[in-house]
């Protein structure tokens, strides 16, 4: 009996030195919000009562802090839950607002919990008419909001058999988002396949598909001057930097010079220039070659086939952006830049 006694007294304090750990790891502390249901004029199913032995009209959910909202949302009933007015309704979402203007999204949920001390939610059906389908356009970034709405979404109605492209091709664009200060924006998933994909799995009772916006990190482009050229055959020759040049480096094992990082959209034909000038302040020319041999530049790129060849592009403001932003998902690009000799 006394060690029963003892070791109830050591699981309990465990337990509650557990607790005590997991509350000060935990920034808000368990804070609960509740979740209550306005249906407009629907209703739980019978079915979901049913599964779920149901027997109050309506029910609530509870969260633990605003961080758990993909907890949440995989909580809210769904479409398949639900029973619509009317036969020629079809559910199309919940929203924060009766007047159904905020859908229910992370943003507009942490706004709401602002605007709202205790922190307790509800949300309101909304219902469409049978045929047609809610397109929800989510700039998913506080920094960028739709400029008619000066919201975080734009909703759109449009035909429950719209295809993927006519529903691309409709969209909106960065014209109609606020600017994005270091961002830049790629469209509405990543794919029209995507798109595709969402529209087939919508089904004829569901109402809403949420299309969420890309947005990409305007990367920083580095230029590698590099200390050789190309001869006839795509080969490199060497050569060298002056004595005093105390800004190359060693990139790869060869020497090149770097010029600062530039972010690409800040890029000027001024910052070619200045890149070249610092450059040519630190070259030393051999192979018989003077400084006024050089009569242009290159961007060199390595064959892909075959590492000891290589393929120029133009060194030119417009080359640079279609180059990087062929790149999407990276943050830095590095050029190799080559002079061209007469």
């Amino acid at each position: 009996m006394k060690k029963r006694i003892i070791s109830m007294i050591i699981c309990v304090c465990l337990i509650a030195a557990m607790c005590t750990v997991f509350a000060a790891c935990n920034k808000d502390n368990f804070v609960l919000s509740s979740v209550s249901y306005n249906y407009n004029g629907g209703a739980i199913s019978q079915e979901f009562r049913e599964a779920h032995d149901l027997q109050e009209k309506s029910i609530y959910i509870t969260i633990i802090n605003e961080k758990y909202y993909e907890g949440a949302t995989n909580s809210l009933l769904k479409y398949t839950d639900l029973t619509p007015p009317s036969d020629n309704k079809i559910f199309a979402g919940w929203y924060l607002d009766k007047e159904l203007t905020r859908p229910w999204t992370k943003i507009n949920m942490e706004k709401y919990r602002e605007e709202n001390p205790d922190k307790n939610y509800q949300v309101n059906a909304k219902w469409i008419d049978v045929g047609t389908l809610d397109v929800v356009y989510y700039s998913s970034t506080t920094d960028s909001t739709f400029k008619d709405t000066n919201t975080c979404t734009k909703i759109v109605n449009v035909s429950h058999s719209i295809s993927a492209e006519d529903l691309l091709a409709s969209s909106p664009t960065s014209m109609d988002l606020q600017p994005r200060e270091g961002y830049e924006f790629f469209g509405w998933q990543t794919s029209a396949n995507e798109v595709a994909d969402k529209l087939a799995a919508t089904e004829a009772n569901n109402g809403q598909i949420m299309l969420s916006a890309v947005w990409y990190k305007i990367p920083d482009i580095t230029f590698g001057f590099s200390l050789c050229y190309i001869n006839a055959n795509d080969q490199l020759i060497d050569y060298q930097a002056s004595d005093d040049c105390s800004v190359y480096f060693d990139y790869e094992n060869h020497m090149s010079y770097q010029y600062a990082k530039v972010r690409r959209d800040l890029i000027t034909d001024e910052t070619l220039t200045n890149a070249i000038a610092e450059y040519k302040a630190c070259l030393a020319l051999n192979e018989g070659h003077t400084s006024d041999d050089i009569v242009g530049w290159k961007i060199a790129k390595q064959d892909e086939n075959d590492y000891t060849k290589w393929h120029t592009e133009d060194f030119t403001v417009a080359k640079i952006n279609e180059l990087a932003q062929s790149q999407q998902y990276v943050s830095d690009v590095y050029f190799t830049i080559i002079p061209i000799f007469a």
